[in-house]
């Protein structure tokens, strides 16, 4: 399959004159394969006048679902059988989780992918992860696993050990550090030739771990360590928290310089394919994966440098039709293969979460382009 060739090349190195015809290639087949065996996703195609059997011309043309269908039912491309596990979103205000069903295809390329994009941010070398969370969080397949559970288990792969350093009685968001096991961690990781890697949600970190490591009076020296971390951004910028705040407490307490912490920027609806900072702070779409900007009025797609909702591409989705969304989240795109860290691909900026206002002002262009 071309979405598995793709996953064979390098993350960054494709200038897009290379990138896109072949991304373009893939997900043309893996829309005929959805079009093909999922009723949804063919109505989708027909409202829009879209025939993957025709190709795909510009990338833009791609037919896209919003985030928000996928907690409406549970789309599947493949048959129930061949699933072995579902992933869930954290709940929004409306109380709903997106499900998103898991074939065997479709987790070993996003396992492939989060590691071979990380991989390119902290090197290739496994190494001890020391998760800032429950081990429960990693669920059972039985069970289904949150966004949370899912990104610990694609960083669990490249973990030479894993240790688990939170507990949770009820609410699994009111995690609390557990120092022992935070510092058995340190001390048994420590021994290892590799550096460290710390993984935890953006909000727990701040709200669990740096200030309960402030309240103690606690801090780490862990210079050659690397802390990757993602979601939760809405919460702290209504504490008025910002990036370069949030790196700077971590540097003062667990000891990691600012330009170790990597937060990444991803959808439970195409898990696998995350777009972390680089050194100049910048996310970088992979050779597997592109961004569309859309107008917050039109859905039309925007030019560079002009703020709208990030639709996002990847062929990666086999199991089920998530190879084209649109999030209610804002970002702005402001180049392609020119970024000062060397990276190639789209370079991008995730500017938080649309308002209510903005999504009710587009919800009648996106029904229409679905047919709701």
């Amino acid at each position: 399959m071309k979405a598995d060739e793709l996953l064979d090349l390098a993350c960054f190195e494709a200038p897009a004159a290379q990138k896109i015809p072949l991304l373009r290639d893939a997900l043309a087949e893996e829309s005929r394969h959805h079009y093909d065996h999922n009723d949804f996703y063919r109505r989708l195609c027909d409202k829009n006048e879209f025939d993957p059997k025709q190709g795909l011309g510009k990338l833009d043309h791609l037919p896209f679902l919003p985030v928000g269908f996928f907690k409406k039912e549970r789309l599947l491309s493949v048959p129930e059988k061949d699933i072995i596990i579902t992933l869930k979103s954290s709940a929004t205000t409306s109380g709903a989780s997106s499900m998103v069903a898991i074939d065997k295809i479709t987790s070993q390329r996003q396992a492939k992918a989060v590691i071979k994009i990380i991989s390119e941010f902290i090197g290739k070398e496994r190494r001890p992860f020391i998760f800032l969370d429950d081990p429960r969080i990693a669920g059972s397949r039985e069970e289904g696993l949150t966004a949370r559970g899912a990104a610990i288990r694609g960083l669990a792969w490249a973990a030479t050990e894993s240790h688990y350093v939170m507990r949770y009685q009820n609410d699994p968001y009111d995690v609390m550090i557990d120092f022992p096991l935070l510092d058995n961690a340190i001390e048994s990781a420590s021994k290892s030739n590799a550096p460290i890697a710390f993984y935890g949600f953006t909000f727990i970190i701040y709200s669990r771990v740096l200030e309960a490591l402030e309240k103690a009076g606690r801090r780490f020296c862990l210079p050659q360590a690397h802390l990757i971390h993602s979601g939760g951004w809405k919460k702290l910028a209504s504490l008025n928290i910002s990036k370069d705040a949030f790196n700077e407490r971590v540097e003062r307490f667990l000891g990691i310089p600012k330009n170790r912490v990597i937060d990444f920027y991803g959808l439970v609806e195409q898990t696998g394919t995350i777009y972390p900072d680089c050194e100049a702070g910048m996310k970088h779409s992979p050779v597997f994966s592109e961004i569309i900007i859309r107008d917050i009025q039109r859905l039309e797609s925007s030019p560079n440098g002009k703020e709208g909702f990030i639709q996002l591409v990847s062929p990666l989705a086999h199991s089920y039709p998530g190879i084209s969304v649109i999030t209610d989240d804002l970002g702005v795109i402001l180049g392609r293969d020119n970024c000062s860290c060397g990276r190639k691909g789209t370079i991008f900026q995730f500017r938080g979460r649309a308002s209510a206002a903005e999504v009710r002002g587009c919800g009648d262009v996106m029904a229409a382009r679905v047919g709701a």
